[in-house]
């Protein structure tokens, strides 16, 4: 069974699509769980006329978005976890259907795409090590095993928005099987909270530090030169000087002073072209 979870506080104005996406599903092995953070702005009426629909409603204070994720996570019942914001959609009435029809045997973690609401743009395709450092595909198309969480924990609430991204990395690089689908899974408010990822200062601070732990001994040298020059900064200025300075040494072992200062000439130039012709 599939347990889908949708957290909000004062969604009022997109609820109601959301919930329809759901319940409108021609797959009929879920549950659906709404967790509400006490709002006031008409949302928990609407919820509330499609209470024969919804099997567990909730709504208390909570700590933040992960918080009341985490919360949902708890009184599930499915063997599969999604989480769909209440302002994002199913794709069509055929996507659960669709994506369970595959052979999942064996895999902790099923993703597909997402359709950007406003532009319309296809995010994002297959992901490997590589791509994984520098971007991560969006809650939105991503299924877990519930006992993944067991293994690796749940959603951190030390972060605004990026614990999705923490969590699949922790588990992409810590032995966890990953299966793609090339199906859009959901239409995604690439305007909403969680696509304002720049608010996430903490994480902002400590991307260099993770992603080094996390990927240099799987990605190219390039990859980790570009997490270098995009992330280090800001990390060595909101850590201990000795914290700082023991991680610019370990980059320059692993890749080599001079070959650092070459990639850092080939990306400039080439994302000095690239912004140019864009």
């Amino acid at each position: 069974m599939l347990s889908i979870i949708t957290v909000v506080k004062n969604g009022a104005s997109t609820i109601e699509q959301s919930i329809l996406s759901v319940i409108n599903q021609d797959y009929s092995d879920y549950e659906y769980i709404i967790i509400d953070g006490v709002s006031t702005d008409g949302t928990q009426e609407i919820i509330k006329k499609y209470s024969d629909k919804i099997h567990r409603f909730i709504s208390e204070p909570d700590k933040g978005l992960y918080d009341a994720m985490n919360k949902g996570i708890s009184v599930s019942n499915g063997d599969w976890i999604y989480i769909l914001g209440s302002d994002d959609l199913l794709y069509a009435n055929s996507t659960l259907s669709q994506l369970f029809s595959n052979n999942l045997s064996g895999v902790d973690v099923v993703y597909g795409n997402v359709e950007f609401l406003h532009s319309h743009e296809i995010y994002d395709g297959e992901y490997d090590y590589d791509r994984l450092c520098l971007r991560s595909p969006c809650h939105q198309a991503v299924f877990y095993r519930k006992e993944l969480f067991e293994k690796f924990g749940r959603f951190s609430t030390d972060y605004l928005t990026a614990s999705d991204y923490v969590l699949h990395v922790k588990t992409f690089c810590g032995g966890a099987k990953w299966k793609y689908f090339n199906q859009i899974i959901a239409v995604y408010n690439e305007i909403g909270l969680s696509y304002s990822g720049r608010l996430d200062k903490k994480y902002y601070n400590e991307l260099f530090g993770f992603c080094y732990d996390n990927f240099s001994s799987k990605v190219s040298d390039m990859t980790l030169s570009r997490i270098f020059f995009s992330a280090y900064p800001r990390f060595f200025i909101t850590h201990k000087f000795p914290e700082s300075i023991r991680y610019i040494s370990l980059i320059i072992k692993k890749i080599g002073f001079l070959r650092l200062i070459r990639n850092f000439f080939a990306l400039f130039f080439k994302y000095k072209i690239k912004g140019a012709q864009d």
